[in-house]
């Protein structure tokens, strides 16, 4: 939350010092009372001699009794200090009344200084004139911030000072009398004195104004003084509407901070200095397993698992000691003896210095660690896979450069950390012929979620010819949006040069079939030409026969053809 539009629209004027004593911060009630701009005032100290400030006696103030330097240098906050200065503007002093609090970093060194004071030069004017004369009560009245009023026993208001006609927005000629003013009921005249009315005034809390400006609600101090022969009472009002508002809303703010903790899903503990719980939410007791009753009879380190209890009996002792600390991760006992892996922070709760309690607020987080654990087993058995892979695993960016390569040295020649670091581009390793095949086919990666395979020649960094089968996979988010490329590379010379030596020895195993089959066939054609001029019927048996004889073999010819053209294709 954001206080700073508050403190800049209060009364009080607030300043921040850097450990140097220079100004970092001020707010408009600051800058009013000072009678300097923001600017100016950061070109003063807090013991600068050009605010010629004093103490009440009217002694200099030096830097050895200056609230802001005392605090600055032993960390003690300084409490409701009176001291004059001359303003900026004007050659009266200026009293102020100042308190200082230190910012004290984790390590427990003062970082700054937090002062807030408030104008009390009228009040401390009109200390000075009471005391000076009491015959100008009159006058001192007036400078009295304030309301101040006078009676007499039938009611009426016999005199006031200006603050209590501001109180009441009144001009000076306005004749009250207290039924007027406070709701009380007119006694008959004869019960009326001034005891009468100063019982019922105390009991007043609301000052019903007459001039429009709603009820306001007011502390009442009185007394009783003899004017002759007649008793007259003086009261005491000081407005409290705005202490009653601020209090309704920090009652409407603890509220909203209860419902706050009991709401949140977050685990909320306060422990005292001996281990006793003071309190814990709604989410503490369901997560644990425990009854409210049960917390009562519980301590600390009745929760805490073994591995946490010496780190939490250290940092307890720190926090007790005024530390804050801001992220710590244990580990809790419920009751049923589940654990629970929870992160979160302690701070101590100040009571005149000294720590009495410690506030933790943590966040469980058994099921991330679970996943974390997981996900590491996930990943070490990837890390497995990609290790013993024989071949080069890479994740391209959009642009082609890569942000995840593994193997590379036994296929490319080149280290891991070369294309990383951008020394080595894969694609000036492919050879000029068929570099521009694999660009082309690669496009479609860019465009849409697909899969691909290529072949290709590259060149080692030892200059020697390698063929590659290089298998891709483009992947998009899910908003379309391309995040990437996962490809893994195998070197398949090996294979690559079997098959063409397979191919090759194919081809000469046909060239051999043909001129084979091209040579048997012309000893066939001439006893297939020479078979019909044979008479005779065992002429005609045995023409049969080599007929038949002939055909088979012609038959095996053309199978023995056909299969060399077939294992060629």
């Amino acid at each position: 939350m954001d206080f700073r539009p508050l403190i800049e629209n209060i009364d009080l004027g607030v300043v921040h010092h850097l450990p140097d004593g220079t100004i970092s911060y001020a707010n408009k009630a600051a800058l009013d009372i000072v009678g300097l701009s923001f600017d100016k005032l950061r070109e003063r100290r807090a013991a600068d001699e050009k605010w010629s400030a004093v103490t009440s006696q009217m002694n200099p103030l030096d830097t050895h009794n200056n609230p802001v330097d005392i605090t600055l240098k032993t960390g003690i906050a300084q409490k409701d200090v009176l001291l004059g200065f001359l303003p900026g503007k004007g050659d009266d002093y200026r009293w102020i009344k100042m308190s200082t609090q230190a910012q004290v970093s984790e390590a427990g060194q003062v970082t700054g200084v937090f002062v807030t004071f408030k104008d009390v030069t009228a009040q401390k004017r009109a200390e000075d004139q009471l005391l000076a004369s009491e015959r100008k009560s009159s006058h001192l009245l007036d400078c009295v911030p304030d309301a101040i009023f006078t009676f007499d026993h039938r009611g009426k208001i016999v005199d006031s000072n200006k603050s209590f006609k501001k109180l009441l927005v009144l001009d000076d000629e306005a004749e009250l009398w207290l039924p007027q003013v406070f709701e009380i009921a007119v006694p008959e005249p004869k019960n009326a004195d001034i005891d009468w009315w100063c019982r019922h005034l105390k009991q007043q809390r609301r000052l019903k104004a007459t001039a429009g400006c709603g009820s306001i609600q007011v502390e009442t101090g009185l007394a009783k003084y003899q004017v002759g022969t007649e008793e007259h009472g003086i009261c005491v009002l000081k407005d409290i509407s705005q202490k009653i508002a601020s209090i309704e809303a920090l009652r409407e703010s603890e509220n909203r901070y209860k419902e706050l903790v009991e709401g949140t899903h977050d685990l909320v503990q306060s422990v005292d200095e001996y281990g006793n719980f003071l309190f814990v939410n709604e989410s503490w007791k369901r997560r644990l397993g425990y009854h409210a009753h049960e917390v009562n009879n519980l301590k600390l380190f009745d929760i805490l698992h073994a591995d946490s209890k010496e780190h939490c009996k250290t940092t307890f002792q720190e926090v007790l000691k005024g530390k804050v600390v801001d992220t710590m991760e244990i580990s809790l006992l419920s009751k049923r003896g589940e654990r629970l892996t929870v992160v979160g922070n302690a701070v101590p709760r100040m009571r005149q210095g000294k720590a009495i309690a410690t506030h933790s607020f943590f966040h469980d987080i058994s099921e991330l660690k679970k996943v974390e654990n997981d996900l590491r087993v996930s990943e070490r058995k990837f890390r497995a896979v990609v290790t013993n892979l024989p071949g080069m695993v890479y994740r391209a960016n959009t642009d082609w450069g890569v942000s995840l390569i593994r193997n590379a040295q036994n296929l490319t020649g080149y280290s891991d950390a070369d294309f990383l670091q951008g020394r080595v581009n894969w694609f000036a390793l492919i050879v000029e012929d068929d570099r521009k095949q694999v660009i082309e086919n690669s496009e479609l990666l860019l465009t849409q979620p697909v899969s691909t395979k290529h072949e290709y020649r590259i060149k080692r960094k030892d200059g020697a010819l390698r063929w590659v089968t290089d298998y891709k996979t483009s992947i998009f988010d899910e908003s379309g949006k391309l995040s990437g490329i996962d490809g893994v590379v195998f070197d398949s010379t090996d294979s690559k040069v079997a098959q063409e030596k397979i191919i090759e020895q194919v081809r000469a195993l046909r060239r051999i079939a043909y001129v084979s089959a091209h040579h048997t066939r012309r000893p066939l054609a001439n006893i297939m030409a020479l078979l019909p001029m044979l008479n005779g019927e065992m002429h005609q048996q045995a023409n049969l026969f080599m007929q038949k004889e002939v055909n088979e073999l012609d038959r095996v010819i053309h199978e023995v053809v056909a299969m060399v053209e077939g294992t060629e294709g």
